[in-house]
């Protein structure tokens, strides 16, 4: 009998940090003018730094092996709230569907050792994603269809520190805090 499989939603399975609502890159300029550009701007409170691609076509048992095991990692009793350092860099990325401009988050030791926790208890519940996800962290300001004018990122601003201790696993348009 085939696994039943919960429809496939734009943007596929996902574990995130929730970056805290305090962070806002509301003074740059490419928000300004991303309206006439066919650019979104992403809301300040959608704001997150993607830990773990899951995969697309997620089936509901694969869905809730994922959010047990981000509920395992920040129950555990040695977690505590992850401190991001954003550069102040912000990047112009391209993929095969559209254009973004990033926030750059450094890829620092602590960051690796939660990205690789997360994978361990993601294999403890037989979930092998997708893909490593890359050395590239950044939190995603706006966006745009790949036919869309690209803009250039905006100048840097002085690097700063956030506290994040909150995940969330995203399955298309839904989100569940753990």
């Amino acid at each position: 009998m085939p696994r039943k499989v919960l429809r496939r939603y734009e943007g596929g399975c996902a574990v995130m940090f929730k970056i805290p609502k305090q962070v806002e890159f509301t003074h740059i300029a490419v928000i300004q003018t991303a309206g006439e550009l066919k650019w979104l701007v992403a809301n300040p409170l959608d704001y997150h730094l993607t830990l773990q691609f899951i995969g697309r076509d997620v089936s509901a048992r694969r869905l809730a092996s994922v959010i047990v095991a981000a509920f395992a990692l920040v129950t555990a009793d040695d977690w505590a709230p992850v401190t991001l350092r954003f550069t102040g860099r912000f990047l112009a990325l391209k993929t095969f569907k559209n254009h973004s401009i990033v926030a750059e988050v450094e890829n620092g030791p602590v960051l690796q050792s939660v990205r690789k926790r997360l994978r361990d208890r993601l294999a403890e519940m037989d979930v092998n994603p997708k893909d490593d996800f890359g050395d590239h962290p950044h939190v995603t300001i706006a966006r745009a269809p790949i036919e869309a004018k690209p803009l250039e990122p905006p100048r840097p601003i002085g690097p700063f520190m956030i506290a994040c201790d909150e995940l969330s696993v995203k399955y298309g348009p839904h989100r569940m805090t753990v």
